[in-house]
């Protein structure tokens, strides 16, 4: 393909690594600010830890799946946890309401 005799040539291949390792301090950079300024509650924490152990696994172990689907089940888990917190609420609410009707 041409991107690959493209990159045959040494300057050109030297500057698309310059570049991947730009690319890879950038996402650095994002993660460690979205941490900061991240709510630090025991879940939030788990699903980090979480998500980095099971993305450092498939890299180590060079299993065949996206990060991406690590991200889109992270996501899903802190939703439904959501969900499961806003309901517990809404009954608290609803007993406590009913013992002040009583």
């Amino acid at each position: 393909m041409f991107l690959e005799g493209f990159l045959e040539i040494t300057w050109i291949a030297h500057a698309f690594t310059g570049i991947r390792i730009a690319v890879g301090i950038l996402i650095l950079d994002a993660a460690i600010r979205m941490i900061r300024n991240m709510k630090k509650k025991p879940l939030q924490i788990g699903i980090l830890l979480a998500s980095f152990a099971v993305i450092m696994l498939i890299n180590i172990l060079k299993f065949h799946l996206s990060s991406i689907v690590v991200m889109f089940t992270a996501a899903l888990v802190s939703i439904i946890f959501f969900l499961v917190e806003k309901g517990r609420r809404k009954k608290g609410q609803a007993c406590v309401s009913s013992r002040m009707d009583g």
